[in-house]
């Protein structure tokens, strides 16, 4: 019984502990790869990445299903109707 209380409080501390943390992360370096631009227009969505110097745009048609950006950055998903569409990028 003595053990099995003991798991409880011990299993309480860590919820507790994981709620209350913050921090600050820090990192050492620079991002030298832009983030990929999106442009979004009636007929479609236009995805231009940047890596190494070199850009590449991918077109995909309005209300498509996921996909992956230009040099397979990020996942890609279209969601909405006709008068909004939302554009989620996901990097890797």
């Amino acid at each position: 019984m003595k053990t099995l209380l003991f798991c409880f409080i011990i299993s309480g501390l860590n919820i507790c502990a994981a709620v209350g943390m913050t921090g600050t992360i820090r990192f050492t370096g620079a991002i030298l790869e832009p983030a990929c631009v999106t442009d979004v227009s009636v007929q479609d969505t236009r995805i231009q990445c940047s890596r190494r110097g070199q850009t590449r745009q991918i077109r995909y048609p309005a209300g498509g299903a996921e996909s992956t950006s230009p040099y397979q950055l990020a996942t890609v998903t279209q969601t909405g109707g006709k008068q909004r569409r939302d554009i989620t990028l996901v990097y890797r």
